[in-house]
């Protein structure tokens, strides 16, 4: 069975003044937190800005991690906050270890792609080489790095609930239905929900 191991860190967050440190801190636990009901996720925040998901099941793994960053991305009018990103999969290791101390594959080949990877980029890593990976890693990185925050955050709802119908997002978020296809137009949310199918399929099929 696959799992998948999400390291990530806040970008700049020792810039950040403590009002603004302890809310961003507030809305990632939150985020988080949300995982593991929704998921079965576990995770740990550690060493102040930093933190590591475990997802039993790898095929949530994906969806999870970009809603990680679109959430980030857009919860704070004015003041976006990005994420550096690691998700790696690959075969599940028995361990009663805490996350921050687990030495099984996934755990070290998830931390490891994280110290290499560029700030607020988002890195990925199957159990085998794989040409498409690289393909969808430089599209994720140019697309998502110029969203704006209101491309975000309808994309992040977009994500959240599952491909709604447009009259949904717009409801919640009290915007015409017009301007909500016009972020998710923009935002590429169709290109983001097939990227979510490709690892959906890869980690079902690796399961077989």
């Amino acid at each position: 069975m696959l799992i998948a191991v999400e390291s990530g860190d806040i970008v700049h967050a020792t810039q950040l003044d403590s009002v603004d440190y302890k809310a961003v801190m507030s809305v990632l636990e939150e985020q988080l937190s949300e995982h593991a009901k929704r998921f079965g996720a576990k995770y740990e925040i550690f060493r102040g800005d930093a933190y590591q998901v475990y997802y039993p099941d790898a095929s949530n793994a994906f969806r999870a991690s970009l809603l990680n960053k679109l959430k980030l991305l857009h919860c704070f009018e004015g003041k976006p906050v990005r994420l550096t990103q690691a998700l790696a999969f690959g075969p599940e290791t028995p361990s009663t270890s805490p996350l921050s101390k687990n030495m099984g594959e996934v755990f070290i080949s998830s931390g490891r792609l994280l110290e290499t990877t560029r700030r607020a980029d988002i890195s990925l890593k199957l159990p085998e080489d794989n040409a498409a990976l690289l393909v969808i890693e430089a599209y994720l990185n140019h697309h998502l790095a110029g969203l704006t925050q209101k491309q975000a955050e309808v994309v992040y709802h977009y994500l959240y609930d599952n491909y709604p119908e447009q009259h949904v997002i717009a409801d919640k978020l009290n915007m015409t239905r017009q301007n909500v296809a016009a972020h998710l137009k923009r935002g590429a949310a169709d290109l983001l929900k097939n990227s979510i199918a490709f690892f959906t399929q890869y980690c079902e099929g690796s399961q077989l």
